[in-house]
């Protein structure tokens, strides 16, 4: 399952600086905002997140007092950004902040997720054919086959930079369940190692009975954590929309059980980058 950490101790400094439940509320006359969420869901889960999008989705109804109301569509991350740009109150969750998706999408304040950094996955009888921290500047020398990613999926600018070069080792999966079926081809030798988180990788190898165990190994570049964000479509309707969903999570009852939820899907791996980041976004 996806890793994300909130501690107790972080948990009290970071609520000091919140909006207490109850204050700055909206009239009761004022008409709720309705949003339709784009994404691919898959047992409950919206893209690749393992932590519960439909109760937090839930949590931002109650918070803002009824005034945001979710519907979804199921479609591929490529058709929900082009959703984005055509409706006037699409959304998405966990979406990562680059320059270009930000002219389309308005982002929240606060991140929806706080994911751990990255990790190259490898089978893990192939461990040893692979260096003990991988350093994307030196890849291809490396020649370590095909390295498996998303297509329509951002990794972070650094990621997201070697995989536009055309002299690097990519292979990029198409369509809207690729994080899952990137493993199937891990697992099946299709390609030699997939960027991924390690706890997703290991749970999903776990939960359908693959023939294969996984490791993950460090990329030198990515040591931090990355923010997911709750993004809506860049019109005066998704703006409202942003703006109460800023107000539900700014509430110090919302974190406090957006806290909560998260625990159970702690991991001891990157327990101190992901405390660090809880701190810098809260």
């Amino acid at each position: 399952m996806l890793a994300i950490i909130v501690l107790s101790g972080v948990c009290s400094a970071a609520l000091a600086h919140t909006v207490e439940s109850g204050k700055n509320s909206h009239p009761k006359t004022q008409d709720a905002l309705k949003a339709v969420v784009m994404g691919v869901f898959s047992d409950g889960s919206l893209d690749i997140s393992e932590i519960e999008p439909m109760s937090i989705l839930d949590m931002l109804h109650v918070h803002s007092d009824g005034m945001l109301n979710f519907s979804h569509n199921q479609v591929s991350l490529n058709r929900g950004w082009l959703e984005l740009s055509k409706r006037e109150n699409a959304c998405m969750f966990n979406k990562l902040k680059t320059p270009e998706r930000e002219k389309v999408a308005y982002y929240s304040q606060y991140p929806i997720t706080l994911y751990p950094p990255l990790r190259l996955i490898v089978l893990k009888q192939q461990r040893h054919l692979f260096p003990e921290v991988i350093d994307l500047d030196t890849l291809k020398d490396w020649q370590l086959g095909l390295i498996g990613v998303s297509a329509s999926r951002a990794y972070g600018k650094v990621i997201d930079e070697k995989i536009a070069l055309s002299d690097m080792p990519f292979f990029k999966r198409e369509g809207g369940d690729s994080s899952r079926k990137l493993i199937d081809m891990l697992v099946k030798g299709r390609v030699n190692a997939v960027i991924e988180y390690s706890d997703f990788a290991a749970s999903y190898v776990e939960d359908n009975d693959l023939p294969q165990q996984v490791s993950s190994i460090a990329i030198k570049q990515v040591n931090q954590a990355s923010a997911g964000y709750f993004v809506c479509s860049k019109t005066e309707y998704g703006l409202k929309l942003i703006k109460q969903v800023d107000a539900a999570m700014s509430r110090k009852a919302f974190q406090q059980e957006f806290f909560d939820i998260h625990k159970r899907f702690a991991s001891v791996d990157d327990t101190a980058v992901l405390e660090k980041a809880l701190e810098f976004y809260f």
